[in-house]
């Protein structure tokens, strides 16, 4: 008994000790972690300190991009570019200041003299956008770019810009009818955006909106012109009310219009709340006719120079220019489509053609029915990397060259959905190292027209781009692991590789 008793003891005494010494092996650890957690790499990181930003037309608004620096920062290694990001996956250049320094060369003229980065606030790590006299044009999604010795991040975010419905924009009449003296004619205006419909109600709330006529246009300066007409029965001693309203709006702005006990046959009466403003209704009937003449003139111009555009595309594919007549320098996502869809379109005869003639379906890229299946469905599935097979490789650098010169061309149909791809590179892989940036200024766009870098930088935040790999026979030292980077640091990147020789695999 004494002896077990002996036995005991030690190994529990021995397990405690050791559970206290495990413990402080671990705040050990956990201290020279800490102290020398600043040697640490830290990730260059870019983030928007707001998602969304809403300003006043015609105000200035700071939209604030922040990003990570360190003691060694230094402005000189830094560069910044601000884009609006448009609908059609193109892009209008801000802002961009390379090296430290501002360069204006490339700025969109809509931006000059209105934008403008804040210098004193990025030695704090902050990119502060200012865009003074806001159009209602400049609403809209924004995307910052920041890059800091040689590693680049971006974020975006959105620009609402309201103008309000109010009593400074808005005009109000009462007057009698000429051809009807038994009704008197309510009418409200105004100018704002976003568009608005406009709802009448009576003093007891009755919604009299379906007994009015409106009508509404775009100006030159993209505000919304509304103006509403309401005949109700004279005389009456009832207040009205119209409200320019949208689900957007959060204090839509409401009128409230009550008729007098004289009201002029020949003019028009403000209403009794706001200040007295004698308009005659022969004034308005001769700035609406004005503006009628002037907006039917303004079309008419503007036609035939819709139609001259449209018969230079069909010049442009008919005669298939020559890569070399982008002559300028690439600046933005507009000038790289269009340099390279004229490169696709004027390798027609070298069997650039499209998917209806006669271009083989492959089993993945087709569905249960044998048609075709969207490329984004079949890119998603794979993760963004998808490999052709089952077919030859002659088949399979037919299928693509069309889908470069259906993505080119705006009068083929597009039954894989590669239209809706901002860019798409058509690259030949070669036997040499394997190197994208340089493999596009090689094969696609002229040294003279974009570098390496700025190339890097456009693509970063272009949309949506498609690269087709055409390995085409070529014993290619490109890896997945290499492709997989790739695609790890432009996530708007999908890539769409034919299979290699027989025998190779991806490494």
């Amino acid at each position: 008994m004494w002896a077990a008793g002996i036995h005991a003891g030690p190994v529990r005494v021995g397990a405690a000790s050791g559970e206290h010494v495990e413990k402080i092996m671990k705040i050990f650890q956990l201290l020279v972690l800490i102290s020398q957690w600043p040697a640490l790499p830290a990730l260059f990181t870019v983030e928007m300190l707001k998602p969304l930003y809403t300003v006043e037309f015609k105000d200035t608004v700071r939209i604030e991009c922040r990003f990570s620096i360190n003691d060694n920062f230094q402005q000189d290694h830094l560069s910044v570019f601000w884009h609006q990001l448009l609908p059609n996956n193109t892009d209008l250049e801000v802002f961009r200041m390379f090296r430290g320094t501002e360069s204006l060369k490339s700025q969109h003229t809509r931006y000059k003299g209105r934008a403008s980065l804040m210098t004193e606030p990025l030695k704090d790590g902050l990119a502060v956008l200012q865009i003074s006299n806001v159009q209602i044009e400049d609403s809209g999604r924004y995307r910052c770019l920041i890059d800091l010795n040689g590693d680049p991040d971006y974020k975006e975010t959105t620009l609402s810009v309201k103008a309000s419905y109010n009593n400074s924009a808005a005009k109000f009449f009462v007057m009698r009818r000429p051809e009807n003296k038994s009704e008197v004619e309510l009418i409200c205006q105004s100018q704002g955006y976003p568009p608005v419909k406009v709802l009448w109600r009576d003093s007891k709330g009755r919604n009299l909106t379906s007994h009015a006529m409106s009508n509404g246009f775009f100006g030159t300066n993209h505000l919304f012109q509304v103006s509403s007409r309401l005949n109700v029965p004279a005389p009456t001693l009832e207040t009205f009310s119209c409200t320019f309203w949208n689900e957007s709006l959060k204090n839509p702005f409401t009128a409230f219009l009550t008729i007098p006990d004289v009201i002029q046959t020949s003019g028009a009466m403000e209403t009794s709340h706001l200040p007295p403003l004698v308009v005659p209704f022969s004034v308005v009937i001769v700035t609406v006719v004005t503006m009628v003449v002037v907006g039917v003139i303004l079309w008419k111009k503007k036609r035939p120079c819709q139609a001259h555009i449209g018969k230079s595309h069909r010049r442009m594919s008919e005669l298939h220019i020559p890569i070399n007549s982008v002559k300028d320098p690439i600046r933005n996502t507009e000038d790289l489509q269009e340099l390279l869809k004229e490169r696709y379109m004027s390798h027609a005869a070298e069997g650039y053609m499209t998917w209806s003639e006669e271009v083989p379906l492959f089993g993945q890229l087709a569905n249960s029915s044998s048609q075709p299946q969207r490329l984004q469905e079949v890119l998603r599935e794979t993760e963004r990397l998808h490999v052709l097979e089952e077919a030859s490789q002659e088949d399979q650098s037919s299928l693509c060259r069309a889908l470069a010169r259906t993505w080119a061309d705006s009068n083929a149909s597009d039954p894989y959905g590669v239209k809706k791809y901002s860019l798409i590179f058509l690259l030949q892989l070669t036997d040499s190292v394997w190197d994208i940036f340089g493999e596009l200024i090689k094969q696609l766009i002229p040294r003279d027209k974009s570098s390496t870098e700025e190339l890097q930088v456009m693509l970063m935040g272009a949309g949506s781009i498609l690269l087709i790999l055409d390995q085409n026979g070529v014993n290619n030292t490109a890896s997945e692991e290499s492709l997989r980077t790739i695609l790890h640091k432009y996530q708007n990147l999908e890539i769409l590789l034919t299979k290699h020789l027989e025998g190779q695999h991806i490494s």
